[in-house]
Parts: structure tokens; C-alpha cells; sequence
């Protein structure tokens, strides 16, 4: 039954471009709908560069026009989520930092850093803009059932699951040792927010994760475990930060994590 439902949903991209136009229709009605426009020209300002760029990075490699890029639509989508629609131009700075940014660093073929997240990190650092909001994960409820469908479908769900609960355990022992909170508090005040859109949408970008089942979890965890060490040392964009750390040694992990013996 699973697997014919899997079948039924969409490619792997175009699943994720789905769910991410949902997320904005949604956060938008219960958050921006007084400020429509705006939301819009964020969006143009993020997916409309990203578009740009990566086809003018293509052809300048390849001499042909690149025909529409989804994972350049996807990393837009993602940056105006993040960003907030006040912010047009953090927004567009960061959708062009992203796709440059994927473009240059590599491991062989492979980005070697989140495009959404590098981009993010670099526009922010460089602008010193309050503009990162994380509107996509206002209604976390849609932001879980959507993501954890993204997530299935482009088979990072170990990577999702394995981060929030490396969060959340990790984010109990901050502020119970570091806040000086009973753990009781502790626990009530970590699963007010979970980083759904995060875990789901932006951890689990194909090209920058590892393929294997226990790299993932591995990578799951070192990533929920580097986002509380680095809010406690009071690192600016502890998050991006977090997930470009893991991405860089995601090779270093699938070496270092054994693989499961054959069944004989």
C-alpha cells in the first residue's frame, strides 16, 4: 500500500516545489495576507534570481540556455520562507549567493554546502539584517506533514527524524545545565518549538546529505547536536552554520560510520 502511494506522488523535485507553494499559500494566509504584495516580490526577488543566475552560470559553461531549473526554484522557495517578505533584496542577495556559491564549491559533481543555507549565511553575515524570521515554520503543523511527505519522498526521513531528536534531547540539556532550569521546565520549553522546516525542508537537501542509512542518522545527529553548541558559544546563524559544518564532513562521516554486516 506504501509503496503504490509512493509511486502515485510526485518526483522528487517537483514534490518538493509542491509542498514548499503550499507552505507559502498557508503561512501567508494566516501571517502576511494584509501584506500580499509584499510576499509576492519576496518570492520574485528570491526563486526570479536564483532562475537567473544558474542560467547564466550554465551557459557560460555550456553555451546553451539552461531549460527552468527546479533545484534553483526549490533553494528561492526556501530562502523566502526563511526571509521575511519586508526583505526583497536580503532575499534576492542571498538566492545569488546560493546558486554562486553551489556552483563553486564542489565535491566532484556534488555542491559541497546547502545552497539555501550558504547563501543565507553569507547575505546575512555581510548585510547584518534582522530579516531571518523562518515564516515557513509559522504553522508547524503544515510544515510537518508536508515536510515529512518531502522527506519520504526524497528518502532523507532518518536525516529528519534522527536531527529533531537530537534537537530536542540536546536542547532539554542546554537549558537545563546552561539556563539553570528544572528539567521538568526544561522539557516544556523545548518542545514549544520544533524545527520542522528545518529538519524536513532544508536538512535533507538531496545533493549535500549522505545516501546511507546510518550516515544519515549520524549526520542527523551531529547536526542537532552542533545547532545547541553553537547557540550556547552565542554564534551568529547557529542553524546555517550547523548544517554547512555537517555538510562539509558528510564524506568524512560515511567513512567513519561502520557499514552493516551481510546477512549470511
Amino acid at each position: 500500500m506504501l509503496n503504490d502511494l509512493f509511486k502515485k506522488i510526485p518526483q522528487p523535485y517537483d514534490t518538493m516545489i509542491i509542498c514548499l507553494c503550499l507552505l507559502v499559500l498557508i503561512n501567508t494566509f494566516e501571517q502576511f495576507s494584509s501584506v500580499l504584495d509584499k510576499v509576492i516580490i519576496n518570492l520574485v526577488a528570491a526563486v526570479g534570481t536564483a532562475l537567473i543566475v544558474e542560467n547564466i552560470i550554465f551557459y557560460i559553461k555550456n553555451r546553451r540556455v539552461l531549460p527552468i531549473s527546479k533545484s534553483a526554484i526549490i533553494s528561492g522557495l526556501i530562502i523566502s520562507l526563511i526571509i521575511a517578505p519586508y526583505s526583497p533584496e536580503i532575499s534576492g542577495l542571498a538566492a545569488l549567493l546560493a546558486i554562486i556559491i553551489k556552483n563553486l564549491l564542489k565535491f566532484g559533481n556534488m555542491p559541497v554546502f546547502n545552497p539555501a543555507a550558504s547563501g543565507l549565511l553569507v547575505a546575512l553575515l555581510l548585510t547584518n539584517s534582522p530579516s531571518e524570521i523562518w515564516w515557513g515554520n509559522a504553522n508547524m503543523l503544515a510544515a510537518l506533514i508536508l515536510g515529512l511527505i518531502v522527506s519520504w519522498k526524497i528518502g532523507k526521513l532518518n536525516i529528519s527524524i534522527s536531527y529533531l531528536a537530537a534537537y530536542t534531547l540536546f536542547s532539554i540539556l542546554k537549558i537545563a545545565f546552561v539556563g539553570g532550569i528544572p528539567f521538568d521546565q526544561a522539557f516544556l520549553t523545548a518542545i514549544m518549538f520544533f524545527p520542522f522546516f528545518s529538519a524536513l525542508f532544508m536538512a535533507t537537501e538531496p545533493k549535500t546529505t549522505p545516501v546511507r542509512k546510518e550516515t544519515q542518522i549520524a549526520f542527523g545527529i551531529l547536526l542537532g547536536l552542533l545547532f545547541n553548541i553553537y547557540e550556547v558559544s552565542l554564534l551568529p546563524y547557529s542553524s546555517f552554520l550547523a548544517l554547512m559544518t555537517v555538510n562539509l564532513l558528510r564524506n568524512e562521516l560515511d567513512k567513519l560510520v561502520p557499514k552493516p554486516k551481510p546477512i549470511v
